[in-house]
């Protein structure tokens, strides 16, 4: 089965898919476990039901690299769309130490918090916000 982009999954309702991307957000809702996988192309929301694949999940953070399998199913919430129902989850490469930085939220560009932006740099600009910057850049430079 070949890999599936995050702004291609609404093409595949009532497919199995996979998809490959690092963990972005992991939240529990009630006896619902919801996480947000982010590929290079956006991101992808994955409802997890199945005790023994939310259990793969304990213990890891955010950039956690994964591959899923599951079912699309259309969702106007989830993010693009649809969703990813029912997944087999690969853990390709766990990330156990809490990042020094949150990239799953806004960053807030203080004083105090300067240096450690420029010393983790790398994960940084993993955030949306920092890229949707880098995006906004490009474009103006392409018609400059």
């Amino acid at each position: 089965m070949s890999r599936t982009l995050s702004r291609d999954i609404a093409q595949h309702i009532g497919e199995t898919t996979t998809i490959k991307g690092w963990l972005h957000k992991k939240r529990l809702m009630g006896g619902l476990t919801f996480i947000n996988v982010r590929d290079r192309a956006g991101l992808t929301q994955v409802l997890v039901e199945d005790k023994k694949e939310v259990e793969k999940l304990r213990g890891l953070h955010i950039g956690t690299v994964l591959e899923v399998t599951g079912a699309v199913v259309e969702d106007e919430r989830a993010p693009g769309g649809a969703e990813i129902h029912d997944p087999t989850l690969k853990i390709t490469m766990p990330v156990t130490d809490e990042p020094p930085i949150e990239i799953d939220k806004p960053i807030q560009h203080k004083a105090e918090n300067l240096d450690t932006l420029f010393e983790y740099r790398v994960l940084n600009v993993r955030n949306l916000q920092e890229q949707n910057i880098f995006k906004v850049r490009a474009a103006l430079a392409k018609y400059i």
